[in-house]
């Protein structure tokens, strides 16, 4: 029996992968700067720098910039919010009890920029951190808008900091994974039509709409790279049009309708699970899958090999 692969707390290649290296190296290299930055200046009220180097860096610059636009965003959001509050709400407070219902207040807004819109609800959890960093400043009421002020300047510091260097020092664009992940759903969709099982059928399906999704949110994130980083608008419209086609025709380019599987998967996986883990309803809404997936294969074989009627015609 061979031997499982077991996982454990770095990657296989944390050491060996010159990407990780050098993410590691520009995290840690720009919240540096702002630690020495602030003890330098006598500052610690814009420690926050130094955390928010951590939070916003991500894996490539397009990931790291709309993070990093989204946490400033979300602070300036919130700081706006924290400090009206200061100004005409907190002197009015002579408990603790007052306090706890500004904050449920406050976090009531940010939880519902949060649960919201995916593409925004980071900004909903930075509206919470910045008003919390401004409103909650003790077990009481506080009244120092220079807190509130230095905390705001902490974050916009380290967001700049994040930024040059993850668009100036090693940069690393989006656009190889998208380029990876269309290959991979080709194989996805080629496995598909060669599969014979239910079970593989709809294996692929799924993993082919799980890699369609996150090749059309890649594909909106590349627009978040500045120029010197990221690939021309021409290159992202151009792979718009390969996923575009790559949900209606098969990996040869002939005209067959995975889309058939994409349907039938979307429009009863709720009901698939709806149904529970066993019982007739969940094995009468498998068979409807299997039955498109057949369809969508024996479709793929009659375009690419057309009867002689349909030639003559």
């Amino acid at each position: 029996m061979p031997a499982t692969r077991r996982g454990g707390f770095l990657d296989a290649d944390a050491f060996s992968n010159r990407d990780h290296i050098h993410y590691a190296l520009k995290t840690t290299g720009a919240a540096m700067f702002c630690y020495l930055l602030y003890q330098q200046l006598n500052w610690p009220g814009i420690h926050t720098c130094f955390i928010t180097c951590y939070l916003v860096s991500l894996g490539t610059a397009a990931q790291t910039v709309e993070k990093l636009s989204l946490r400033l965003a979300g602070c300036l959001a919130g700081a706006v919010i924290g400090t009206a509050a200061l100004v005409y709400v907190v002197p009015s407070l002579s408990s603790v009890g007052g306090l706890m219902l500004l904050v449920f207040a406050g976090s009531w807004i940010s939880g519902w920029v949060a649960q919201g819109f995916a593409r925004i609800a980071y900004a909903g959890f930075q509206i919470a951190f910045a008003f919390y960093l401004c409103v909650i400043q003790g077990a009481g009421p506080g009244f120092d808008l220079t807190i509130a002020r230095d905390r705001v300047i902490g974050i916009m510091l380290g967001n700049l900091m994040v930024y040059l260097v993850f668009t100036r020092i090693w940069p690393v664009s989006i656009a190889a994974r998208i380029e990876a992940a269309l290959g991979r759903l080709v194989e996805q969709w080629q496995q598909l039509a060669r599969a014979r099982r239910p079970d593989d059928r709809r294996g692929h399906a799924t993993a082919a709409l799980a890699l369609q999704g996150d090749i059309a949110q890649d594909l909106i994130l590349a627009r978040y790279e500045p120029a010197s980083v990221g690939p021309a608008p021409e290159w992202v419209e151009d792979r718009q049009r390969r996923l575009r086609t790559l949900r209606a025709h098969d990996t040869a380019q002939q005209p067959v309708r995975p889309a058939h599987a994409t349907e039938a998967t979307n429009a009863t996986t709720v009901a698939i699970d709806a149904a529970g883990p066993d019982g007739p309803a969940r094995d009468a809404l498998l068979a409807l899958i299997d039955k498109r997936l057949t369809a969508s294969v024996a479709d793929a074989a009659q375009a690419a090999h057309p009867s002689p009627i349909h030639a003559q015609t």
